[in-house]
C-alpha cells in the first residue's frame, strides 16, 4: 500500500510538473535556500566581527540575523506566491518554523547543561519543527496516507530522543531542581519543583509515550496540538521562573530609597524596607495563578478567553483590580501617615525634639488615624465585594447611640480629654494637681491620665473626674518664701541679708541656671504672734521652683545665723492669774540642787 501511495505521489508530482507549475516549485525551493544563505552568511560575518569579544553579543546578533532572514523571506513570500495557493501556505509555515526553531535553539545553547543534553534538545526542536510542523502538514495536503506515515516516523524519532534525553539527564535535572532555592524563584515554584524533583523523569517518560501513542493513533492534528501545548507550557514555565527570579532579586535589595531621602525620612525608609520585600514575595502567588491559567488555556481544558470576556468574568476582574487598588492606596496612606508622625517624634531629624504638647497630640493622632484608615478601608472593601454597607452603617450608628447612652461616663471622659489636649493644659512629664492628686504625668490617653506621686504611687484618673487642673511646670515657676524674724530685729538688715542670700544663690549655687528672674521683695506681710513675716519671690525655670526654694532656704538659714538674726520658734507666756485686789498669787517654785 505504501508503494502504491509513493507511485501515486510521483504521478501527482509529474502532473504538477508538466502542468507548468515547475516555476512555482523552483521559486519555493529558491525561497528556502535564500533564507538559509542569508542567515548563515550574515551569521558568519557577525561571528568573524565578534569572535573572542562578547559571547552574549554574538547570541544577540544570531537572533537578530534570524529575524532579519525571516523578514526577507516573508517579503519574498508576499511577492512570489498568491495567498490562495498551497505553496504560499507551505512557505509561510516554513518561515515560522525557521524563526521559532532558531530562537529556541539559541536559547538552548545558553542553558548551563551538558553539551550532549543541549544537542539532543536542539535535535528534538529540529525534528519537531521541520518535521512535525512543516513537512507532515505539507505532505498531508497531497497524500494523507504518506502524511500519516511521515507523522509516525517523526513522532517515533521525537519519542526516542525524549527518552534518551530524560533518562541520561535524570540525575542532573534532579540536582538542578533541588538547587533552586526560595531566594531564586520564590517559595511557590521552589516548593513545586522540589516536590517533582525525584519523579520528574518518570512523569516525562509517561508524557512522551502518551503523546507519541496519541499522535500516531489519532493523527498529525493531535500531534500538532500536543506539541504546541507542550511547547507553550515550557515557554510559560520559563517566563514564570524568570519573572519570579526578577521579583526575588528586587526583594533582596538592601535599599529601596535614595540615601538622602532615607536619611531625611528614616521612618519611611524603615517601613519601605520592611514591607516592599513582603509585597514583592507575595507576587509569587498571582504569578503562579497566571501560569496555571495559561497552561489550562494552552491545553484547552477551559476556554479562558470566553470566561474572561463574559459579563461575570469582567465583573470579577474589575472587582479584583479595584480591591488591589484599594489595598495599595490604603498601604501607601498608612505608610505616609505613620512614617510622618514617627519622623516628627524623632528628635534627631527635622526641627529637633517636638514639644510636650506636640508629642501628646501626635501620639493621639497616630492612634486615631490608624483606626480611621482601617475602618474606612474595610468599609470600602466590603462595598466593592458587593455587600450593602448602608444597613451596616445604620446599625453601627444605632449601636453607637446605644453605647453612648450606656457609657455616658466614657463619652464624657473622651470629650473632656480631647478638649484638655486642644487647650494644651497637660503635657507628658508635667507636674500637676488633678482631682485632688498631685504628681508627674506619665501617660495621657483620650480617656484618662496617669499620675505618679512623690511616694511612687501611680494614680489613673478619668478625665470626667477632672474639673480643675493645676499645672506647676508650664512656662515658668515661682519660689514663694515667707521668712519670720524676731520682733527685735531690724527689718532693713533682714532685707539686706535676704539679698545677700539671693546673690549667693545665683553666684555659687549649682541651681543658678534655674533662676530666671531677680529677687522680688514683697516686704512685711504679717505681724504674727511670735514673728515678723517677710515674703520674697524668685522666678525659676518651669518645674524648678521646689529645688530653687530648698537651696534658697538653706542659704537664708546660714546667712541669718552668720548675721545673728533670730528666726523665732513658737513660744507661749505662762500667766498664773491674779486675785480681786490685782495681786498675783505666788508661783510655786521648787529648786533642785544638783548632787
Amino acid at each position: 500500500m505504501v508503494i502504491s501511495e509513493l507511485k501515486q505521489l510521483v504521478n501527482d508530482f509529474h502532473t504538477l510538473w508538466m502542468s507548468g507549475d515547475q516555476a512555482i516549485f523552483f521559486q519555493f525551493v529558491s525561497l528556502i535556500i535564500a533564507v538559509f544563505l542569508v542567515y548563515y552568511g550574515a551569521l558568519a560575518l557577525g561571528n568573524r566581527l565578534l569572535r573572542g569579544r562578547h559571547q552574549l553579543g554574538f547570541e544577540a546578533t544570531a537572533v537578530s540575523v534570524r529575524a532579519l532572514s525571516f523578514g526577507i523571506g516573508w517579503l519574498s513570500l508576499t511577492i512570489m506566491f498568491s495567498e490562495a495557493s498551497a505553496w504560499h501556505d507551505m512557505a509561510r509555515r516554513f518561515l515560522w518554523v525557521f524563526l521559532t526553531v532558531g530562537i529556541l535553539g539559541r536559547g538552548v545553547t545558553r542553558l548551563p547543561w551538558p553539551t550532549t543534553f543541549k544537542w539532543h534538545l536542539r535535535a528534538l526542536l529540529v525534528i519537531a519543527g521541520y518535521g512535525g510542523f512543516w513537512l507532515v502538514p505539507s505532505l498531508l495536503t497531497y497524500n494523507s496516507t504518506l502524511g500519516w506515515l511521515l507523522n509516525g516516523i517523526v513522532i517515533a524519532a521525537m519519542v526516542v530522543l525524549v527518552v534518551r534525553v530524560v533518562w541520561a539527564q535524570r540525575a542532573i535535572v534532579k540536582s538542578l531542581l533541588l538547587s533552586l532555592e526560595t531566594a531564586q524563584v520564590g517559595f511557590v515554584f521552589a516548593g513545586v519543583l522540589h516536590l517533582v524533583a525525584s519523579v520528574w523523569h518518570w512523569l516525562s517518560l509517561a508524557a512522551a509515550f502518551g503523546v507519541g501513542v496519541a499522535s500516531i493513533a489519532l493523527g498529525p492534528s493531535v500531534a500538532g496540538f500536543l506539541g504546541l501545548a507542550i511547547a507553550q507550557t515550557a515557554v510559560f514555565l520559563a517566563v514564570a521562573l524568570l519573572i519570579s527570579r526578577a521579583v526575588e532579586s528586587c526583594a533582596a535589595l538592601q535599599a529601596f530609597m535614595p540615601g538622602s531621602v532615607a536619611t531625611r525620612y528614616p521612618a519611611v525608609a524603615k517601613r519601605v524596607s520592611k514591607w516592599v520585600p513582603r509585597v514583592l514575595r507575595a507576587l509569587h502567588v498571582p504569578i503562579a495563578i497566571l501560569f496555571a491559567v495559561a497552561v489550562v488555556h494552552a491545553w484547552n481544558v477551559l476556554h479562558v478567553e470566553a470566561i474572561v470576556s463574559s459579563p461575570l468574568g469582567l465583573s470579577v476582574l474589575e472587582s479584583l483590580a479595584n480591591i488591589l487598588l484599594i489595598l495599595l492606596l490604603t498601604g501607601v496612606v498608612w505608610l505616609l501617615v505613620m512614617s510622618w508622625i514617627e519622623d516628627r517624634l524623632n528628635p534627631d531629624i527635622g526641627q529637633g525634639a517636638p514639644g510636650s504638647r506636640e508629642k501628646t497630640l501626635l501620639t493621639l493622632f497616630k492612634n486615631a488615624a490608624a483606626i480611621a484608615i482601617v475602618v474606612m478601608a474595610s468599609m470600602i472593601l466590603l462595598a466593592e465585594l458587593g455587600m450593602n454597607i448602608g444597613p451596616l452603617i445604620a446599625g453601627a450608628g444605632v449601636i453607637g447611640l446605644a453605647v453612648g447612652f450606656g457609657a455616658q461616663k466614657l463619652v464624657q471622659d473622651i470629650i473632656t480629654g480631647i478638649f484638655i489636649q486642644i487647650e494644651d493644659a497637660i503635657h507628658a512629664d508635667d507636674y500637676i494637681t488633678a482631682a485632688g492628686i498631685s504628681g508627674t504625668v506619665e501617660r495621657l490617653s483620650l480617656r484618662s491620665i496617669a499620675l505618679r506621686d512623690l511616694t511612687g504611687t501611680l494614680h489613673i484618673i478619668p478625665f470626667s473626674s477632672v474639673d480643675l487642673v493645676s499645672n506647676f511646670t508650664r512656662d515658668f515657676g515661682y519660689h514663694l518664701g515667707v521668712y519670720g524674724v524676731a520682733y527685735r530685729e531690724n527689718i532693713g538688715e533682714v532685707i539686706e541679708q535676704l539679698h545677700v542670700a539671693y546673690d549667693q544663690l545665683i553666684n555659687e549655687s549649682e541651681l543658678a541656671d534655674a533662676v530666671a528672674g531677680p529677687l522680688e521683695m514683697d516686704g512685711v506681710t504679717a505681724l504674727d504672734s511670735s514673728s515678723v513675716n517677710i515674703r520674697v519671690r524668685i522666678r525659676t525655670a518651669p518645674g524648678m521652683q521646689w529645688a530653687v526654694g530648698r537651696a534658697f532656704n538653706r542659704i537664708v538659714k546660714e546667712t541669718f545665723d552668720e548675721a545673728g538674726i533670730e528666726i523665732p520658734f513658737p513660744h507661749m507666756t505662762v500667766w498664773f492669774g491674779e486675785d480681786k485686789a490685782g495681786n498675783a498669787p505666788p508661783a510655786p517654785l521648787r529648786i533642785l540642787k544638783e548632787e
